[in-house]
């Protein structure tokens, strides 16, 4: 009986579903995201980042943990290639710092690195967009949004490949 009941089994049509989560080439898989840390050639102003970031299923990144501010801040350092835009911004209203123009969740105090006097929109200057200031070992800095920067955008992992592969076994 077990003989017949394995020669079933193995002689049936197996169909499995295949599915790969990943990062799209070029992006850095962290925990369930996906980073990519614009190359030194492709500085853009915040508004253009922020749209290249959407263009690629994402946004500029936020944070919501420690862990993943401080993943991001070592992979920057690393790259050195200056200072990078990231997602936050006050231009609805002055001092109120929410992360990317679309959702509009606040800052989370708890999970910030603003370097120190920062930040202050330097001698009245319309500074409204955040930064990791590289001269400041990567921390916060606000500037102004239409200066040319790297930037970094987030996004889910994807499902790289999904599809049914037919398996025949013959015993």
């Amino acid at each position: 009986m077990n003989v017949l009941l394995m020669s079933l089994v193995f002689s049936a049509i197996m169909v499995t579903e295949v599915a790969g989560w990943g990062c799209p080439r070029g992006w850095v898989p962290f925990r369930k995201h996906c980073y990519y840390f614009s190359k030194s050639n492709e500085k853009q102003s915040w508004f253009q980042a922020s749209f290249t970031c959407a263009a690629a299923g994402g946004a500029l990144v936020s944070f919501n943990s420690p862990s993943e501010l401080w993943w991001v801040k070592r992979y920057a350092r690393r790259l050195r290639r200056g200072d990078f835009w990231l997602g936050g911004n006050d231009i609805r209203q002055e001092g109120k710092w929410v992360w990317n123009p679309t959702n509009g969740f606040p800052v989370n105090r708890d999970c910030t690195d603003w370097a120190r006097g920062e930040p202050n929109s330097y001698r009245g200057r319309n500074q409204d967009c955040m930064l990791m200031w590289a001269r400041k070992d990567f921390r916060w800095d606000d500037d102004e949004c239409h200066l040319q920067r790297s930037f970094i955008c987030e996004r889910f992992v994807v499902n790289i490949f999904s599809g049914l592969v037919r398996l025949k076994y013959f015993w």
